[in-house]
């Protein structure tokens, strides 16, 4: 819970995604709304094109701060970010 406390991912970083996603779904985080998304198959398949991005940017928009730090977590590279930010 260090992660509330400081607000920062760094703390979660030793743990697997799906243990992060299953703690935040416990106590009705917004990061478990990202997490659940990111970690889809299906979202994986989209972001390989990334017109498709664009439907999920409304999302990720609605808690910009937590998606960030989300797309850190789940190890994104700079230029799939950049297309979730836009």
């Amino acid at each position: 819970m260090e992660y509330v406390k400081y607000d920062d991912i760094n703390y979660l970083m030793e743990y697997e995604l799906k243990d992060i996603y299953e703690i935040f779904e416990y106590f009705v985080m917004d990061e478990a709304k990202i997490l659940k998304i990111l970690s889809d198959n299906n979202f994986k398949t989209l972001i390989e094109d990334k017109n498709n991005i664009k439907e999920y940017n409304q999302i990720f928009y609605e808690f910009r701060k937590k998606s960030d730090k989300m797309f850190k977590l789940c190890k994104l590279d700079d230029d799939i970010i950049d297309t979730l930010n836009d």
